[in-house]
């Protein structure tokens, strides 16, 4: 959870409180917080296994885990095959090569700036990974930031970091 900022790392939801993941809980490389029922309650999410054809052979692969929120993990992505082209941590990810924002809806599209087969590739991942899982609730977040910001709030949203960015700069394009 700490290297993803408690955030899931398909849908950027929020999955614990930031305060338990700050460096001040961590004792060298062991977490030392205990933390109450309630707290441990609050936690979402699950180790997920990016390619599941891994997980067999390979469970403890680092770079085949991550965490993800539960929803997603169970009910949507479940054991589908993958197409590495949306994976996070992949060096060659970029979200502003492979997304683009439609702000309206608060949904994640293919760039249509990409070849045929990467539209395919990319929709088909949206969907595997459930990134408009939380559609809604990400635009109504963005909807509230957006105020904050025209009011001159310097606040940033901890959650849905890639829509509040690719927001912004759909806001810059429009003044232009």
């Amino acid at each position: 959870m700490y290297c993803q900022k408690g955030l899931c790392a398909y849908s950027e939801k929020e999955l614990c409180n930031p305060k338990f993941i700050t460096l001040e809980n961590w004792n060298k490389d062991k977490y030392k917080r205990e933390l109450s029922r309630e707290e441990k309650g609050s936690i979402k999410g699950d180790l997920e296994h990016f390619d599941e054809s891994l997980k067999s052979k390979k469970a403890w692969l680092w770079e085949n885990l991550f965490i993800v929120d539960t929803h997603i993990n169970c009910r949507i992505k479940g054991q589908k095959s993958i197409k590495s082209i949306l994976k996070p941590d992949s060096p060659n990810y970029d979200p502003y090569k492979y997304l683009d924002f439609d702000f309206e809806t608060g949904r994640f599209i293919p760039n249509m700036s990409l070849s045929q087969q990467e539209i395919e590739d990319v929709l088909y991942m949206i969907t595997t990974l459930g990134l408009n899982c939380y559609a809604s609730e990400r635009k109504k977040q963005l909807e509230n930031f957006i105020e904050l910001k025209e009011l001159g709030s310097k606040r940033k949203p901890h959650e849905y970091i890639t829509a509040w960015r690719m927001t912004l700069k759909l806001l810059e394009e429009n003044k232009k």
